[in-house]
C-alpha cells in the first residue's frame, strides 16, 4: 500500500464517527496495564486506531510497539465489541477487537508503580492497576473489571450501550 496509512475513523455525518480500534490485555502478577489521556476521565486497554489495509492483530501489535516498544507479544482474539457512546459531542459507532498479550521476558522498562509515559509522550499515560482496584474507576469495555479473573477460552462478541431500535 502506498501512502499514508490513514486510521479507521470515518465521518459518517455531522457528528458521527464510525471507527475500528484494536487494543491489547496485559496482564501480570494480578495487575492489568491501562491506559488513559490527562485530558479525559476514562481509562482503557493500550490500543488504538486500526489502519486502511491492516488487521486488527497487526494493528494491536503495531499500537502496542508505539507505544510501548516491544515489550509484548499478541496472542490470541478474546472479544469484539460493538460500542456505541459519545465523546466531546460526537457520536461513535465503534467495533473493537481485544487482544490477550504476553509481556516478553527480560528487562521491562515499564514494569513499575504509577502512572508513566508511553514512547509516544504527550497526554497519553499508561498504568498497573490491580484487579482489585478495577471496579472503583471508569474502565472501558466496562465488562472488563468482571472479566479479568475469568477470561474467554473463546472469542467473544458483545454490544455495549446498543441504540434503541427505530
Amino acid at each position: 500500500m502506498k501512502g499514508a496509512a490513514m486510521d479507521l475513523t470515518l465521518e459518517v455525518s455531522e457528528g458521527a464517527r464510525f471507527s475500528v480500534r484494536a487494543a491489547v490485555l496485559l496482564v501480570e502478577a494480578g495487575r492489568v496495564l491501562l491506559q488513559g489521556d490527562e485530558r479525559m476521565s476514562f481509562l482503557v486497554l493500550p490500543g488504538g486506531r486500526c489502519r486502511v489495509g491492516e488487521s486488527s492483530r497487526q494493528a494491536a501489535d503495531r499500537e502496542l510497539r508505539e507505544e510501548l516498544g516491544p515489550v509484548a507479544r499478541v496472542d490470541r482474539l478474546l472479544w469484539i465489541v460493538e460500542n456505541f457512546f459519545e465523546l466531546d459531542g460526537c457520536v461513535y459507532h465503534e467495533h473493537a477487537f481485544y487482544y490477550l498479550a504476553t509481556l516478553s521476558e527480560g528487562p521491562r522498562p515499564y514494569d513499575r508503580a504509577g502512572r508513566f509515559r508511553g514512547l509516544e509522550g504527550g497526554p497519553q499515560f499508561f498504568e498497573w492497576v490491580p484487579f482489585a482496584e478495577l471496579h472503583g474507576l471508569e474502565l472501558y469495555p466496562q465488562f472488563l473489571a468482571e472479566r479479568i479473573e475469568s477470561l474467554p477460552q473463546t472469542v467473544e462478541h458483545a454490544v455495549i450501550n446498543e441504540p434503541a431500535e427505530a
